[in-house]
């Protein structure tokens, strides 16, 4: 048997679209078993493929690895709803979820997930300021803010600036968080539309600048560091620079995280930013 659940049940508020989610109940022989704050439970994803439920991947993306997602979410409920839509998901693997923003660096320490889903609002500190200690591990996860998004500019400023690469209202679709989470372990970037459009419109009102600007911290770059950080401006995803290179993603995230340590910068937003800026590209 199955408890189900809406986002508009949980508080998200009225008038956006609802989310069914199965969570198993107590009764349920495949419910997760809660170890602390931590929840591990079984996966159901290649059972739901088989049976033609759940998430189908396209042909493209069936042969690609595994992504491990954190979840964290001040509300245990949110989360293990969460946990048990991705479980459905045959290229998602869940190690892990907590309501905890130092517990979850620790599990990005330990358990090394490629993607990390996050509210702000967690316990301890808050979701903001672990995404910011997270950017400064020497292997930073990809964080995808999943979030009441307030009409606040300075909210979506903090969070880009702080390392985020997708930002999402809790209103966003199943499909729409799945596909941020692919898009983040691709190293790319997605937003929610109208976070997209506030960026677009605050982008056309800048006055122009001039085409490049003096960054002498660019002429450290070895000849390699310079071509990574060229191909990454260009919108080529970790593994795209990998294959182009014939070396290992490993090693492209080693030169992504000395060319963010010789020029200043946070995240990718702002490696691309300075590259343009410097006349890198």
């Amino acid at each position: 048997m199955f408890a189900l659940f809406t986002v508009r049940d949980l508080g998200t508020g009225a008038g956006r679209p609802e989310w069914w989610v199965p969570v198993p109940s107590a009764h349920c022989p495949g419910a997760g078993h809660r170890y602390g704050d931590q929840t591990v439970g079984t996966r159901r994803g290649d059972d739901l493929d088989r049976a033609g439920g759940g998430f189908q991947l396209p042909p493209w993306r069936r042969d690609t690895m595994t992504i491990r997602v954190l979840i964290c979410d001040e509300l245990p409920v949110i989360g293990d709803g969460l946990r048990t839509l991705l479980d459905a998901v045959p290229d998602i693997d869940v190690i892990g979820t907590t309501d905890n923003g130092m517990e979850a660096i620790v599990l990005v320490r330990t358990a090394r997930p490629d993607v990390v889903v996050t509210d702000l609002n967690l316990r301890t500190i808050s979701g903001l300021e672990m995404i910011r200690r997270l950017g400064k591990e020497e292997a930073p996860p990809n964080i995808v803010v999943f979030t009441r998004i307030s009409d606040a500019d300075k909210t979506v400023s903090d969070v880009l600036h702080a390392g985020a690469s997708c930002l999402l209202g809790k209103d966003a679709s199943p499909q729409e968080l799945v596909t941020a989470i692919r898009a983040a372990a691709a190293g790319r970037t997605v937003l929610a539309p109208d976070i997209a459009h506030r960026l677009v419109t605050w982008f056309r009102e800048q006055p122009d600048t001039p085409d490049s600007a003096p960054y002498p911290e660019v002429t450290e770059l070895t000849p390699r560091e310079r071509e990574v950080t060229q191909m990454v401006a260009r919108g080529m995803s970790t593994e795209e620079v990998a294959r182009a290179l014939t070396i290992g993603v490993a090693t492209v995230r080693t030169h992504l995280y000395r060319v963010r340590t010789k020029l200043g910068v946070r995240d990718r937003a702002q490696l691309v930013s300075l590259a343009f800026r410097s006349g890198l590209i």
